[in-house]
């Protein structure tokens, strides 16, 4: 799809810089005769062919809707119709000849069926997602209520809306890194008017559960290149927007995408469980497994965060009473061991993996001991609710709530100034905490 969009990008993009840098040349290959051709090509060709061109390219790139490339391609397609007939005229008028003829209309003609092409796979993919997230279907179980917030808290919003998961400045609207979304928590207060709610449901539903899904499925025309983290936050949202709209066909289509990936296996997710193990080792005194993530050889601020995500996730199902916490042997909790184990100062085996970044053939040192929230919800459910060996993971949450001056798991803000400090929603001690110690 993006290959189409980008063909026809480059079209326009390769005809403005020429007709800008080299008017007369361009005049030349398109027969028009000097000195008309600086001034015909710069006034016609020039400014609109580049910034058409590189409209399109930032369009797909910064993984607009699907509805702005429509808009954009239109337009494109519109002004390659014109040119091709504008060129055909031309021809019968004498005003060029047929070399001319075939290297404007021919060119423009090429990137107006290019465009429909293009046009019609935006079209097809439209009515392929508007089938997965429009339709609000009631899940036969009942929605069970979510924890109540005893303590609320102001959250920086530090990030523009095109960036990562498309929900970073929105943090206050629905579920992103954090994947616990603050409109659930206030689902059932009544303060909250009733068209008010359901208009933020429909913005929720409109807006942002189609960027999750898009990323998930196109990873913005980079397959396999994205880390896990991406994927867990935008998996975690529209688990949160599928609770918060009683959409079971959303809900369900992002926890089959967590268990499984998407049908067509050569789209790499990397936060979809399958892609997010890489190897499981047994811990020799134990006995339990240690699961190597695949974020281990990047680095241990995002393994540490990516254990939070999938808490997260994990979470999320418990309340729905669909078991992502036990998936595949528990692996949420596997590699929550694993990382924690690191970084509490233990040594870990390793297997070498591949990321866009290349062979990385260690686990990596960047970021180790850093303190990040998030593991407070993994600890209270394997050992308070399933009573497994929760040691390393229990280790690392005592260490990040020993920063704290009320030992406890603080919130945004509480761990540093930039971005890491942001990425989870935190307050897991409030939130999630069953057994007083």
């Amino acid at each position: 799809m993006s290959m189409l969009g980008n063909t026809v990008g480059l079209g326009h993009s390769v005809v403005g810089i020429m007709s800008l840098l080299a008017p007369e040349f361009t005049g030349r290959l398109l027969c028009v005769p000097s000195p008309r051709a600086a001034n015909f090509v710069s006034r016609l060709f020039g400014t609109r062919e580049l910034l058409l061109g590189a409209s399109l390219f930032l369009s797909i790139r910064n993984n607009r809707s699907l509805a702005e490339r429509m808009q954009l391609l239109t337009i494109i397609n519109i002004m390659n119709a014109t040119d091709t007939v504008s060129g055909i005229v031309e021809y019968f008028n004498g005003t060029i000849d047929f070399s001319g003829f075939l290297m404007g209309s021919g060119g423009a003609f090429t990137l107006f069926c290019l465009g429909m092409i293009q046009a019609s796979n935006c079209a097809g993919s439209s009515d392929q997602k508007a089938h997965v997230v429009g339709r609000h279907t009631r899940s036969s179980s009942p929605r069970k209520q979510l924890e109540v917030v005893k303590a609320q808290r102001r959250h920086a919003v530090r990030r523009s809306i095109t960036s990562r998961s498309y929900l970073d400045c929105a943090v206050i609207f629905a579920a992103n890194r954090h994947g616990r979304s603050e409109s659930c928590l206030l689902r059932d207060y009544p303060g909250w008017d009733s068209t008010n709610k359901t208009a933020f449901g429909s913005m929720l539903s409109s807006v942002f559960a189609p960027m999750n899904q898009d990323f998930l499925i196109n990873h913005n025309g980079k397959p396999n290149f994205y880390y896990a983290n991406w994927d867990l936050c935008n998996i975690a949202s529209m688990m949160a927007i599928g609770i918060f709209t009683d959409n079971a066909t959303m809900y369900n289509w992002a926890v089959d995408t967590f268990l499984h990936g998407l049908p067509d296996s050569s789209i790499v997710v990397n936060g979809a469980l399958p892609y997010f193990s890489i190897a499981n080792f047994t811990e020799a005194d134990t006995g339990k497994t240690l699961m190597e993530i695949q974020e281990s050889g990047r680095d241990q601020g995002h393994a540490t965060l990516c254990i939070a995500l999938a808490g997260v996730i994990g979470q999320q199902g418990h309340n729905q009473d669909v078991d992502l916490y036990g998936a595949f042997g528990n692996q949420i909790l596997n590699g929550a061991e694993y990382v924690s184990r690191y970084n509490v100062g233990q040594d870990v085996p390793f297997k070498p993996y591949t990321s866009w970044e290349g062979n990385l053939t260690v686990v990596s040192p960047k970021a180790r001991y850093e303190v990040r929230p998030g593991f407070e919800a993994v600890f209270a459910h394997y050992d308070d609710v399933r009573h497994l060996d929760t040691s390393w993971t229990k280790a690392f949450r005592d260490y990040v709530n020993g920063n704290n001056t009320l030992d406890i798991e603080g919130g945004g803000g509480d761990f540093g100034p930039n971005s890491g400090g942001f990425d989870a929603f935190g307050h897991g001690t409030l939130l999630y905490r069953i057994s007083p110690e």
